[in-house]
């Protein structure tokens, strides 16, 4: 509509071709390049929708996702468009003013990346953050392996582990789980007993590996 032409030095000590004038396009949609690359420039690219959903569409075909903005007199309206739209941030009748918010996180999503910084997300960023596990009441229970799952495998490994699993998440009834359980002995027993001998593994502290007998 308006623009796309390099702008002319204003003085003559700026070099020619370097500065493009503020640029307006119009009837601008999803397929062409000037929607999926980020331009670092005075450029303004306006799409036409015809409904609510259409916009969220359209924002969201977007390879990136820092920021959006949507202007509206109607804040439920409002803020149901920014609930679809995925971007890292987001802002209701205004611009970025999120930037100058530091207590808040600041960051996007897609191509636009993931990580943060400001706010209680960006210090973490700046940790190393772990996670530890220890046995409460290291005798008798411990982290072990049951024989039927250490390698090379039981013949029964395969109704051990279902068993197992039906057992802690199934939860669709007692008789269930007492099945599940009756099973699981019944390998146990088969294959000659619980744990073997090297049974936990782990890492602590710089490389250093910890392996419980």
């Amino acid at each position: 509509l308006c623009g796309g032409r390099r702008a002319a030095p204003r003085s003559a000590g700026a070099a020619a071709g370097c500065f493009f004038e503020p640029t307006l396009l119009v009837d601008v949609d999803v397929s062409m390049r000037i929607s999926q690359e980020e331009v670092f420039g005075p450029i303004m690219a306006v799409f036409r929708f015809s409904s609510d959903a259409d916009a969220v569409a359209i924002a969201n075909a977007s390879p990136f996702g820092l920021s959006f903005s949507v202007f509206s007199t109607n804040a439920a309206r409002a803020d149901r468009v920014l609930a679809a739209v995925r971007t890292g941030m987001g802002n209701v009748n205004d611009f970025a003013v999120n930037y100058l918010c530091q207590s808040l996180p600041f960051g996007g999503t897609k191509l636009s990346g993931s990580d943060r910084f400001a706010g209680i997300e960006g210090l973490r960023g700046c940790c190393l953050m772990r996670s530890i596990t220890r046995d409460r009441f290291p005798w008798p229970l411990r982290t072990a392996l049951p024989k039927p799952l250490q390698y090379p495998v039981a013949p029964g490994a395969y109704a051990f582990a279902h068993a197992l699993n039906e057992l802690i998440y199934a939860g669709v009834s007692p008789l269930m789980q007492l099945r599940a359980l009756a099973t699981m002995l019944r390998v146990l027993l088969a294959s000659g007993g619980g744990g073997g001998s090297g049974v936990a593994s782990g890492h602590s502290g710089d490389g250093e590996n910890i392996k419980e007998a």
